[in-house]
């Protein structure tokens, strides 16, 4: 019969992981989160409306003739 490590996981079918694979694991778990919350801000940010301040500085920018 043998032991669940021999059956390829800890009695559920799930292979056993080394402590390096348990690390890169949490590694991309920790860098899609941080991902998330980057994202989630610099969405925030985007969403903000203009100025009317900035809207009219732009205004007075003179054209060019390109």
């Amino acid at each position: 019969m043998g032991d669940a490590r021999s059956k390829g996981g800890r009695g559920k079918g799930q292979p056993v992981k080394d402590s390096k694979s348990m690390q890169r694991s949490r590694n991309n778990l920790e860098e899609r989160w941080l991902e998330r919350k980057v994202r989630d801000m610099y969405q925030e940010v985007v969403n903000e409306p203009v100025p009317q301040e900035l809207l009219d500085i732009v205004r007075r920018i003179p054209k060019s003739d390109d």
